[in-house]
């Protein structure tokens, strides 16, 4: 039995808990920084970046000895070790890890695709600039369309900065300027990776990268294919539609007359509103039927081990 096994605690959650460890450690470290002088400040921070280089070398090390092992050592390394939440977030710190960065996004964006289908669309990354920035282009509904942004913002940046949050940032080609870029071209985000206190990550991303914002919704299993349900997720009501296998999230709210839809009918693919009986195409991210510029409000859903999760 291993320790893990032992105390009840799967990776996630050993995860979780060394996030909350670094958190305070960081806390910690700031409060000793507010109240020594900088001398001692100095001495403290270079403590902590010693301690930092000799845990990253004896891990180097141990990553040596277990590559040179054979072939069943280096499948570990590249599959297990580069997959598993902790131990790819302490490879990431040390800046061991034995995946690309364009590979790791690419991971990410497996994740992300089922969703992106589910809307027509999909997202195809073109490459990793030299500087680290990752370039993206929208493909089919996704591109242009009025949750496009929602779509990246929620789902695709998260997803890209919990596999490889060293990459410095996200450009999406062929988008509108959103005065944020050269013209095609839209930034969705900029990495803050950096140097911390004692030279430690300040992006909050490196250290745990667990897809903070994307929360399990139980029990929706149970809905049968053509319902809705409004479901509180978070304090925030989200309509919840089932089409065959898959389900989709929007706000709660019609965006033409405000009328609550958790009593909207859904007729395979089209709901309509039980107040002004304007059409919305689920499949579509929400497109209004009846009035096109009107969409209803997309949340990101991802649908994975069994398990519905959205993004609020």
């Amino acid at each position: 039995m291993t320790m893990m096994q032992s105390n009840g605690m799967n990776t996630t959650q050993k995860a979780r808990t060394l996030e909350g460890r670094m958190r305070h450690f960081e806390t910690l470290l700031e409060q000793i920084n507010a109240s020594i002088d900088p001398s001692t400040q100095a001495k403290v921070e270079e403590v902590i970046r010693v301690l930092m280089e000799l845990h990253g070398a004896g891990l180097e090390r141990m990553l040596d000895l277990v590559w040179e092992s054979g072939l069943a050592g280096q499948e570990l390394i590249n599959g297990a070790f580069a997959q598993d939440e902790l131990a790819s977030s302490l490879l990431l710190l040390h800046g061991l890890h034995p995946l690309s960065l364009e590979t790791r996004v690419n991971l990410a964006l497996e994740k992300v695709r089922p969703y992106m289908h589910s809307h027509g669309g999909d997202v195809e990354i073109l490459g990793v600039r030299d500087d680290g920035v990752v370039q993206l282009r929208l493909d089919g509904t996704c591109h242009g369309c009025p949750s496009s942004r929602v779509t990246l913002k929620f789902a695709v940046e998260k997803a890209i900065y919990e596999s490889a949050p060293d990459a410095a940032g996200i450009e999406v080609i062929g988008e509108s300027n959103q005065g944020s870029g050269p013209a095609g071209i839209e930034v969705i985000g900029e990495s803050n990776q950096g140097s911390g206190p004692a030279g430690l990550p300040t992006n909050g991303k490196v250290n745990i990268p667990l897809g903070e914002g994307w929360v399990e919704v139980p029990d929706l299993k149970s809905m049968k294919t053509g319902s809705v349900r409004v479901q509180k997720v978070v304090d925030t009501p989200i309509l919840f539609c089932r089409v065959e296998n898959n389900f989709y999230a929007y706000g709660s709210l019609c965006p033409k007359c405000g009328q609550l839809l958790g009593q909207a009918k859904l007729s395979g693919r089209e709901l309509a509103c039980p107040q002004c009986a304007h059409h919305f195409d689920v499949l579509r991210a929400g497109r209004d039927l009846d009035e096109p510029a009107l969409h209803l409000a997309p949340y990101p859903l991802l649908q994975e081990n069994g398990m519905v999760k959205v993004a609020v």
